[in-house]
């Protein structure tokens, strides 16, 4: 069939992960998404290719304050599968340890002071609370500090990142920084002090 339809349980994830468009060979029934664009097939046995916004995604960067903590996979699904988790929160996290008031939220002021593939900075103001969500791939290297101070970062909203952000004026930091890195540059500052050393010792054995 040239239809389909998207789970609630897919909605919520594309919510969550901050996709904006769906891209599907398919006509998508769900009326959470807009179709906004189709690309026509030059060939008759190729699908027509439709494009649909998502205009409940979450924006790159947030505050959140009605978070879902979970301590697995399984409290994950169980979550996911509300149908009403999205007018119950607006993020879920991998921590127990803290519980918000979300009853004395306030919407909050951020800034960017830098944003690029490998480091991102905001400055923020809050009254309450909250977890700083960071809609990019949580991948081994990710940093992060708080005015200055490392601060943990949490898995949020199944591949993202959450930092715990206290109530007032506070810089946010996000660093990208591979172990690879710093081994590669290692290897390779051992690999040039031994060819040095293998250089110098021809020199001096032919001047000898």
């Amino acid at each position: 069939t040239s239809t389909a339809s998207v789970s609630a349980t897919g909605i919520t994830m594309l919510r969550l992960t901050g996709t904006n468009y769906v891209i599907t060979p398919y006509v998508l029934t769900n009326p959470e998404l807009n179709r906004v664009f189709d690309v026509k097939s030059p060939y008759n046995d190729l699908s027509d290719i439709h494009i649909y916004n998502l205009p409940t995604a979450m924006q790159q960067y947030y505050i959140a304050y009605k978070v879902a903590s979970v301590s697995g996979m399984r409290e994950t699904a169980l979550n996911l599968n509300d149908p009403s988790w999205n007018q119950k929160y607006d993020a879920i996290i991998n921590d127990s340890d803290r519980q918000l008031n979300a009853d004395n939220r306030s919407d909050a002021n951020i800034e960017v002071k830098a944003y690029s593939d490998t480091k991102k900075i905001f400055n923020y103001q809050s009254d309450t609370d909250g977890y700083f969500m960071l809609l990019t791939y949580f991948y081994p290297g990710w940093e992060a500090k708080v005015d200055g101070v490392k601060a943990p970062i949490i898995n949020g909203n199944i591949s993202s990142m959450a930092v715990f952000a206290s109530k007032g004026s506070h810089c946010i930091e996000f660093t990208f920084v591979p172990k690879s890195l710093y081994l590669g540059a290692i290897v390779s500052g051992i690999s040039v002090v031994l060819y040095c050393a293998f250089i110098i010792l021809q020199v001096r054995r032919k001047q000898a």
